[in-house]
């Protein structure tokens, strides 16, 4: 005869091992989003990459700059009658300093002032006063940003689709009847 579990060590076992099923279940669908937001990432990096020379840091300095300068004007996640077609004015944006964007980076003082004053010079970024940088309306407005929200759009779409469906399924999961 096999040996008999004290009471109630059974029951605690079995929840454990549904306990642990969830844990597992969970893990899988937070490892499929995670994997799907890397794939977004990289395919939309490399699309906005484009207008830098494929120069990725300076991208990211770059995209920190335009976002950081108007982080106030975000709080609300809608559509803002300050945004003109789409972009803030230049009078609505706060400059942002290089110590600023290497803290929101992480990457190093030297590298990050190397990479905005190349976006100075390129024409992307604007250097107001000694310490202060912004990206300007016009920019925002110009060609090469125009055609990068043109290409992003349908990635951007077919991304929030495919997340949109298979949450949806993931949730049909969760209320389906268990057996």
């Amino acid at each position: 005869m096999p040996a008999r579990e004290p009471h109630g060590v059974a029951d605690l076992n079995a929840k454990r091992s549904v306990d642990q099923m969830n844990n597992d279940y969970d893990a899988d669908r937070e490892n499929y989003l995670l994997a799907q937001s890397i794939d977004h990432f990289l395919s939309t990096a490399a699309l906005m990459a484009r207008a830098f020379d494929n120069d990725h840091t300076t991208m990211i300095v770059f995209m920190t700059i335009l976002r950081a300068s108007a982080s106030h004007l975000n709080k609300d996640r809608g559509v803002r009658p300050e945004a003109v077609s789409g972009v803030f004015p230049d009078t609505l944006r706060r400059p942002v300093s290089i110590m600023a964007i290497s803290d929101l980076t992480g990457f190093p003082y030297e590298t990050t002032r190397r990479h905005v004053l190349k976006l100075v010079e390129s024409g992307h970024c604007s250097r107001l006063g000694s310490r202060e940088f912004i990206v300007s309306e016009d920019v925002l407005r110009g060609g090469a940003f125009k055609r990068m929200a043109k290409e992003n759009r349908p990635v951007l779409v077919n991304f929030v689709d495919h997340i949109h469906r298979k949450l949806e399924a993931f949730r049909a999961e969760a209320l389906a009847p268990t057996p």
